[in-house]
């Protein structure tokens, strides 16, 4: 099979190049309507991301609800094909694979590399089916494990996630919230992948459950040097766990940089009204709280010029309603804007 079949190019990657490279990625859902079903619109979910994900990093997607966060976590591994755009991947030593050019069976075999933690543990496991034999099932699909080697590759990974190895032969219904993630983070292990999305991986744990799960998930990175594509609306567990964030508005990223650069300095108005929105617990720290007008506008007719200006509250007409603003430096390490208004450093 030749590389352009596999989706490779021939040149091998550089060891300092990140290990995913996304640019131009789109997910537009068609409108239909009437008896024939024509199309007379497109949501556009996701409308032209760019991010790259390091070897060992963790960058997160925030943003309200429906700005295209899980969209754009699920487009990249395919579990939901893309409009457009392209996935750069590349593996340790090897060459150039763009991940929306491969064929099914090719897609198959690299995703070995490339995994999911979904939002609703209970959800993502069949229950008719002992979580032993959902870790496993992935060994077997891709023929690298059967009989005692399989039995004794799940107990270790029910190990590392800090479960009992005899718990394999029990039903999801028989554990509790966190335990349920815990046994959808050791399937995501079970083939020891590159990069793992985490969509919303916490979010449906209580506080305590929610620190050991992410506390788990930063072991595993420093022991396995795994990268994730961390999904949250969590500030505060973003800030925890991150090295970069990416703030997400009505399918587009706004403002991307280190994770402490973005909290401390945040340029983009978007930005700064959802850090206004954190829990703060001593009153001193406690700085304005920025509320937006007015509602998500439709991804189906989103607004002309900067998709935020109809709830922003320095736009200005004549610019803001007129020109989508270009992704800007605002600074060193990588600090990003796309606001006509932002200000870069001094």
């Amino acid at each position: 099979m030749t590389d352009a079949q596999m989706g490779a190019r021939p040149a091998a990657a550089p060891a300092s190049a990140p290990l995913l490279e996304v640019s131009g990625l789109q997910k537009h859902f068609p409108v239909r309507k009437g008896v024939f079903q024509r199309k007379v619109g497109s949501v556009k979910a996701v409308d032209g991301l760019d991010f790259t994900v390091g070897r060992g990093e963790t960058l997160s997607l925030v943003g309200e609800s429906g700005c295209g966060k899980t969209t754009a976590g699920r487009s990249i591994l395919r579990l939901i094909e893309p409009t457009g755009g392209r996935a750069i991947y590349r593996p340790d030593g090897g060459a150039e694979i763009d991940l929306f050019s491969l064929g099914t069976e090719e897609m198959r075999r690299t995703r070995r590399d490339l995994q999911i933690i979904f939002q609703d543990p209970y959800a993502s496991l069949n229950p008719r089916i002992t979580v032993g034999n959902s870790i496993g099932e992935a060994l077997r699909v891709h023929g690298l494990a059967s009989g005692a080697a399989l039995r004794e590759r799940v107990a270790e990974l029910l190990t590392k996630v800090g479960l009992r190895p005899d718990v394999a032969n029990r039903f999801p219904h028989e554990f509790s919230g966190g335990q349920r993630q815990r046994v959808g983070i050791a399937r995501a292990l079970a083939l020891e992948p590159k990069l793992i999305v985490c969509d919303e991986a916490v979010s449906a744990l209580d506080v305590s459950i929610q620190a050991q799960v992410i506390n788990l998930l930063k072991d595993l990175q420093d022991e396995l040097g795994v990268s994730y594509v961390f999904i949250a609306h969590d500030l505060s567990v973003v800030r925890y766990i991150s090295d970069r964030v990416a703030v997400m508005y009505l399918g587009r990223i706004v403002e991307m940089g280190p994770v402490e650069d973005v909290f401390e300095r945040p340029r983009h108005p978007y930005t700064q009204a959802l850090l206004s929105a954190i829990p703060r617990a001593d009153p001193a720290e406690r700085g304005e709280r920025i509320h937006l007008s007015g509602d998500v506008p439709s991804p189906i007719n989103p607004p002309k010029g900067c998709h935020f200006h109809t709830r922003c509250r320095v736009a200005q007409a004549g610019l803001c309603d007129v020109r989508y603003p270009e992704a800007l430096p605002m600074g060193p390490e990588g600090h990003s804007a796309a606001c006509h208004l932002a200000e870069a450093d001094s």
